[in-house]
């Protein structure tokens, strides 16, 4: 069974470390949880080459796009955090499975692409 290597960027410190503990439970996953901004995500997915990346949400639509397009297609997931609400992108195109399916976003076993 190959590991998934997930990176956790986080603003707020509650959000970062409870989305890594969540993850950290499933052994097919091995996560690192960093302190960033969303802007610095493209750089640190260069750094850590993560088979997925969880940003804490971003309200600024332009901006996440661009984000989007400047990383690897990896699956990306955006948790937003007022509204109980994720988006993930799989090779840059938009998908959405709901946040109690994280896991197997990033596992791939609820969601075919």
């Amino acid at each position: 069974m190959r590991t998934q290597r997930v990176a956790v960027l986080y603003t707020h410190p509650l959000f970062g470390r409870g989305i890594a503990q969540l993850l950290s439970r499933d052994g097919r996953l091995d996560v690192a949880c960093l302190e960033a901004g969303v802007a610095e995500a493209p750089a640190l997915a260069d750094t850590l080459a993560p088979d997925a990346i969880v940003i804490e949400g971003c309200d600024d639509a332009g901006q996440l796009s661009q984000i989007i397009q400047a990383l690897p297609p990896v699956l990306v997931a955006v948790v937003h955090l007022q509204d109980n609400v994720m988006d993930v992108y799989q090779d840059r195109r938009r998908i959405s499975p709901t946040p109690e399916s994280l896991v197997e976003a990033i596992t791939g076993l609820a969601v075919s692409y």
